[in-house]
């Protein structure tokens, strides 16, 4: 997905669309003049935007744009410096509350379980080689080994008191 363009101002995505903070729903909003008529029966007053992959887009100056980044725009009057997270982990609540800029790295903190994850805990995998679970965590762009286990729970117990001392706000341990 692509920013919104720096053309579009702040200013010019208000007088297109509704956000309410609460709900994180955008909608298109009722435009002026015969010319838009097609577009008012249509769109004006309706959900603005789509389901693509994990979050909500929307179809604006012909080009997709993820719509937690329209909103901060909006809300704001400034691209993000970063990344937008949804706080829940759920893509596709864009409520005001819910979204917050953040850097790479902290969004990836924030990030789910991955599909590939075979011991069932965030930071756990078997090593083979001991026998045992190890616990490590990504620290400073390198990881760091927490300690070798008899089970994963164990192991994911490191690796909670760690992710804790070390992401503070943004950790995330299910």
């Amino acid at each position: 997905m692509k920013r919104p363009p720096a053309r579009s101002t702040p200013d010019e995505l208000i007088t297109l669309l509704d956000y309410c903070a609460e709900t994180g729903v955008l909608k298109w909003k009722f435009r002026e003049g015969l010319v838009n008529q097609y577009f008012n029966t249509r769109f004006a007053g309706k959900v603005a935007g789509s389901v693509h992959g994990a979050y909500f887009t929307i179809h604006f100056a012909g080009i997709n744009y993820c719509s937690h980044r329209v909103i901060w725009k909006i809300m704001t009057g400034k691209d993000p410096d970063g990344s937008i997270d949804h706080i829940d982990g759920n893509g596709y609540n864009n409520a005001w509350a819910n979204l917050r800029d953040v850097t790479h790295n902290q969004n990836m903190w924030n990030s789910k379980l991955f599909e590939n994850n075979t011991s069932g805990y965030r930071g756990v995998s078997f090593i083979k080689a001991h026998g045992r679970w190890r616990a490590a965590i990504c620290a400073g762009g390198k990881k760091q080994h927490l300690g070798y286990f008899k089970s994963p729970e164990l192991a994911h117990a490191a690796f909670k008191d760690a992710t804790f001392k070390m992401r503070d706000e943004y950790a995330r341990v299910d």
